[in-house]
């Protein structure tokens, strides 16, 4: 029995991030196309998966198609939704379906506290959350005879509506794929196939798990304009607290003014659930490109108004253990940088996002800045370029910058080769789109051959859905950014 200090679940909390999670795993294979598992961009997520229930791997044997066939991730990639939603060491990760049906049959026969239980399909409605599960290749296994090593697959009800329940799985046509299983008049599984329905609810979960309280509502930001000469004003906050994590807004005068007059100082700053604090605070800042006067950092990283920005969501899914920091600049974001562009501007705008930390006991008082990747979209690539170039004690620790289309300007080809030259220990990756205009001044950067540069042609042709589509695998392949979660001992 754990010994750990237990708190209850928020079943429906629980069952809203496994939703979530399995949505973004979906987003992150399909986004500008279905990627397939031997696809090299996806050997970085495979291999999160495998090492989340405790198989390294290596990226030969995820090329291999013999390696690929005699080893399915399907129960690796239940045991990550589950993991990044917040399960803690509640759930059974395997890389086996059996051997979490298996526990999940023992709580409901034990009456466990454990939130996992597991029901035949006729005896329950189907739900968001659940999980549904089958035989596979004549193995026989059934709700009376599951155990441990028995071949079956399970996937994860993400919608239910008109009679049809919406799942997503792994290693589905060597893909995560989403499929719509009938529901009888009583919502039930109507198909024979499956054996199980794996639910959650009533059960504790062990402190080191323990899913963060949830906001009864929005917090309201209530920056006031600071003075431009000032060095930072950071207005208080308790944070919103979500089911992805503590999200801050801080009132960080950057000094910028556009069209519309004096630019709102507003930073949003984001820890994402299973944020695991340290002395060291590894930093992704993110800028946006150009936007409409009413835009702010509050609803620009808005998911339910922009799916294309879910920028937190994408640090969630990736479990690296890192604060974002979005800064809202002018509405030509491109030049409008305020003081971030001068002599000691990031090392302000850090220092400031700390001591917003601090204060909410997200960070220990003695934290200091860590390793930053800069990260921009659209007109945030010039933004993105004067920040690397402006002199700053943090300079040194820009360890990676990625633009995410932004290749629009016409020096480009040789400023970006400069830094790259200047910083060899540094990366920049630059995502195009063909045949848009960032495609030149990218191709002149990728034939100037810098081993630390990357230039690649992006899989979507649409502009607004670039950071989606390759924000998520820059995350994952960082070689510099830990992991946020605190690995859970596998059960026997």
């Amino acid at each position: 029995m754990d010994s750990k200090p237990s708190t209850r679940v928020d079943s429906a909390e629980l069952k809203r991030r496994i939703v979530a999670a399995a949505n973004l795993e979906w987003t992150r294979w399909n986004s500008g196309g279905v990627r397939r598992e031997k696809d090299p961009h996806m050997q970085p997520i495979l291999t999160q998966y495998w090492r989340g229930v405790g198989l390294p791997v290596t990226a030969q044997q995820l090329a291999s198609k013999a390696f690929q066939a005699s080893h399915p991730w399907s129960a690796a990639f239940i045991s990550w939704v589950m993991r990044q939603a917040g399960a803690g060491g509640t759930f059974r990760y395997s890389s086996s379906h059996s051997t979490y049906i298996a526990a999940a049959k023992q709580n409901r026969l034990q009456k466990s506290n454990n939130p996992f239980k597991a029901y035949r399909p006729s005896e329950v409605r189907v739900e968001l959350g659940d999980v549904v599960c089958k035989a596979r290749d004549g193995s026989g296994a059934s709700y009376d005879n599951i155990r441990p090593g028995m071949k079956t697959h399970c996937d994860i009800v993400i919608a239910v509506a008109r009679g049809r329940a919406t799942v997503v799985g792994g290693n589905v046509n060597d893909s995560v794929t989403r499929r719509s299983l009938p529901l009888d008049a009583k919502g039930r599984l109507a198909s024979q196939e499956h054996f199980a329905v794996i639910k959650v609810g009533g059960g504790t979960i062990p402190s080191s798990g323990a899913l963060r309280p949830i906001a009864s509502r929005a917090v309201k930001t209530t920056a006031s304009l600071a003075p431009a000469s000032a060095r930072s004003q950071v207005a208080p906050s308790p944070g919103v607290a979500s089911r992805l994590g503590r999200t801050h807004y801080a009132a960080i005068d950057l000094g910028i003014s556009d069209a519309s007059g004096r630019v709102r100082p507003q930073t949003g700053i984001f820890a994402p659930v299973g944020w695991v604090p340290s002395a060291s605070v590894d930093l992704v800042i993110y800028l946006h490109g150009i936007r409409a006067p009413e835009i702010t950092i509050d609803s620009y990283w808005n998911a339910s108004k922009h799916p294309e920005f879910a920028l937190r969501e994408m640090i969630v899914a990736s479990g690296k253990n890192v604060i974002l920091v979005a800064p809202l600049l002018g509405q030509r974001s491109q030049s409008q940088v305020g003081t971030l562009g001068k002599p000691g501007g990031l090392d302000r705008l850090v220092e400031s996002v700390l001591d917003t930390l601090k204060k909410s006991g997200d960070v220990p008082p003695q934290a200091r800045p860590g390793k930053i990747a800069l990260a921009c979209h659209s007109g945030g690539g010039l933004a993105m370029r004067i920040i690397a170039f402006a002199s700053n004690r943090l300079s040194g620790a820009i360890q990676e910058c990625w633009g995410f289309d932004c290749t629009y300007n016409r020096d480009d080809f040789e400023a970006w080769p400069r830094w790259a030259t200047q910083r060899p220990a540094a990366r920049l990756y630059l995502y195009y789109i063909a045949g848009s205009q960032t495609q030149p001044q990218a191709l002149r950067i990728e034939r100037q051959g810098l081993a630390n540069v990357q230039v690649m042609r992006s899989r979507t042709p649409t502009h607004g859905r670039v950071p989606l589509t390759h924000l998520p695998e820059r995350l994952v392949a960082s070689r510099f950014f830990g992991s946020a979660r605190r690995p859970t001992a596998m059960a026997s």
